[in-house]
């Protein structure tokens, strides 16, 4: 009768992937060549997926990005926090004009304290179902050229700053 040894339990896949991501630095020298080469080809296989996902959130953000992180993730919009009024908003009592005055005040403040510059103005748009404006800006701080992705939030009703969204340093 032979002795044959029980197989080995299986491995989890970290612990059977993981000595493909590393170098073997006191193996034979073709034994290290060989790790170099899988080790670069792995290590730059991931960068790549990084640099393809954010040209996804660039281009196809609304689309794809934002859909698909909200399913696998807590991703939101900020201004999702605000609770939805019981009645959409109308007539605001800040004018469209007033809003653009008002986002435009609180960007150069704070750009001031913020330590950036602001380039142009790019949108404003009102969320009726929550009672604010979004005035967008294209800042020294947006990473993007076509558009800006600084924003101030401000109440429709009262003028009031909800809160300042910086693409950076956030």
């Amino acid at each position: 009768m032979s002795s044959h040894s029980a197989p080995h339990p299986l491995r989890s896949f970290a612990q059977r992937w993981l000595p493909a991501w590393t170098i073997k630095w006191r193996a034979s020298k073709t034994r290290i060549n060989f790790d170099l080469h899988r080790v670069g080809g792995l290590w730059l296989w991931l960068l790549l997926l990084i640099f393809a996902w954010s040209s996804v959130y660039m281009n196809l953000g609304e689309q794809v990005y934002k859909p698909l992180m909200q399913a696998v993730s807590d991703f939101h919009q900020p201004w999702t926090e605000f609770p939805d009024l019981d009645k959409p908003i109308e007539n605001p009592a800040i004018s469209w004009r007033e809003a653009c005055q008002i986002g435009k005040d609180a960007m150069n403040r704070a750009a001031v304290a913020q330590g950036f510059s602001v380039e142009a103005p790019v949108a404003i748009w009102l969320n009726r179902a929550k009672g604010f404006y979004v005035y967008n800006v294209r800042t020294s701080l947006d990473i993007q050229d076509h558009a800006g992705q600084t924003r101030v939030v401000i109440d429709a009703m009262t003028g009031a700053e909800k809160v300042l969204l910086l693409p950076t340093d956030q």
